[in-house]
C-alpha cells in the first residue's frame, strides 16, 4: 500500500473500516477545533465529526463540495473532505483545498476509497496529511480491508485511543501488562485487531495492482467511464465513477438508476453502449431484472454471450452496472 500511495511504510495504519480512522482523527478534537466538510459527505467521513460535535463541543461547519476550499478560515483546524465523490464521481480541487488548509494551518483528511490506486492521490506534492481508504472498491481487496496514511509530522496530532495489542511496536511478542511506551512509534499504533483471512487476499491484490503502471491503471479505468460518457451525451467527470441521470417509461429502470444516482438534472437515455462490445443494448435489458430483460436473456445461446474482462455479461447487458443489478454476471 506505501508503494501505491508513495509514502514511507510506517505512515500507513492497517484497520478494518475508514470510520475507525475518522473516528481517531474525530476523539482527538477540542471544543476549540473547527471542521469544515461537505454537506453531503459521505457518511463514514462525516458522522464521526459530527459525534465530535455533540460530544465534544468541537464545530463542524458543513458546505458545498465544489466551495469547500474557500470555505476554509483562521478558524478552521480541520479540513475534511473526499477526493473522489461516489454519488456522481466528482473529484476534488486537491490542490485548491490543500493550499487553502495550508494557509490557515488547518489539517487536511482526505477519503480516497474511489481514487487511490485509479487517480493521482499525488500526496506528498499536495501536502495531504491524512488519508483514509477503503481497498474493498478500486484497490480490489477482500471487504475489511482499509488503511490510514497519518504523515509523521502530524502523529501527534492524533491519540490511539483504540490501541490493542496490534498497536504495539512488537504485537507478537507479548499479550499482557503493556504500557504506552510500547506502542509502536509510527502510524501502526493506530492499528486493529483485523479479520485475518480478508488481509491475506488483499496483500495478493495489491501485489498485482502494484504490477501494473499507475498510467495505465488510470488510463483504462477513467478511459472507460470517459467513453460511456461519451456515448451517453453527458460530461466525464475526471474519475472511473459515473453518475447517469435517467428517466423513462419502464419504473423499475427509472426507479433502480435514479436510486443509485441522486440528481435534480435527469434526461432521457433511451441507447446505452457496452464498452466490451460496443453493441448497442436497450435499458431494459442492462442488468436489470426487468420482465423483457429475462425473456431476452434466455433466449440467448452461450455463443451470443460475449466476454468482457474475462467474464460472461450475458451479451454485455450487465453495463458494468452488473454488481449492483445482477451480481451472477458483473461486467
Amino acid at each position: 500500500m506505501a508503494e501505491i500511495l508513495s509514502v514511507p511504510t510506517d505512515e500507513i495504519a492497517l484497520l478494518p473500516a475508514v470510520s475507525a480512522g475518522v473516528a481517531a482523527l474525530a476523539a482527538s478534537l477540542r471544543p476549540s477545533d473547527e471542521v469544515v466538510i461537505p454537506a453531503d459527505e459521505f457518511n463514514s467521513l462525516l458522522l464521526p465529526f459530527l459525534v465530535a460535535e455533540r460530544y465534544r463541543g468541537v464545530r463542524v461547519r458543513r458546505v458545498p463540495f465544489e466551495g469547500l476550499a474557500d470555505s476554509v478560515t483562521e478558524q478552521t483546524t480541520v479540513v475534511a473532505t473526499s477526493h473522489v465523490r461516489s454519488n456522481g464521481g466528482a473529484v476534488q480541487d486537491l490542490d485548491a483545498v490543500s493550499e487553502a488548509a495550508k494557509a490557515h494551518g488547518a489539517l487536511l483528511a482526505v477519503d480516497a476509497t474511489h481514487s487511490a490506486g485509479i487517480v493521482p492521490l499525488e500526496i506528498q506534492r499536495r501536502g495531504l496529511d491524512v488519508v483514509y481508504l477503503a481497498a474493498y472498491k478500486h484497490l480490489l481487496c477482500p471487504r475489511g480491508v482499509a488503511f490510514m496514511r497519518l504523515a509523521r509530522e502530524h502523529l501527534h496530532r492524533l491519540q490511539p485511543y483504540a490501541a490493542s495489542w496490534r498497536s504495539t511496536a512488537s504485537p507478537y511478542a507479548s499479550y499482557y501488562g503493556g504500557s504506552l511506551d510500547d506502542l509502536a512509534s509510527g502510524a501502526a499504533q493506530f492499528d486493529l485487531s483485523l479479520a485475518w483471512h480478508a488481509w491475506v487476499g488483499a496483500r495478493e491484490s495489491l501485489r498485482f495492482l502494484s504490477s501494473v503502471a499507475e498510467e495505465e491503471r488510470r488510463s483504462w479505468s477513467v478511459g472507460l467511464a470517459s467513453r460511456l460518457a461519451e456515448h451517453l451525451d453527458i460530461p466525464p467527470t475526471g474519475s472511473s465513477v459515473l453518475g447517469i441521470p435517467v428517466e423513462g417509461e419502464d419504473r423499475e429502470v427509472r426507479d433502480l438508476l435514479q436510486s443509485a444516482t441522486p440528481t435534480t438534472n435527469r434526461r432521457q437515455i433511451d441507447h446505452l453502449i457496452c464498452h466490451g462490445c460496443e453493441r448497442g443494448v436497450e435499458p431494459s435489458c442492462v442488468g436489470l431484472s426487468t420482465e423483457r430483460g429475462r425473456r431476452e436473456e434466455a433466449g440467448r445461446s452461450d455463443e451470443d454471450r460475449h466476454r468482457v474482462g474475462g467474464v460472461s455479461c450475458g451479451c454485455c447487458r450487465v453495463l458494468c452496472l452488473g454488481g449492483v443489478f445482477d451480481k451472477p454476471r458483473v461486467c
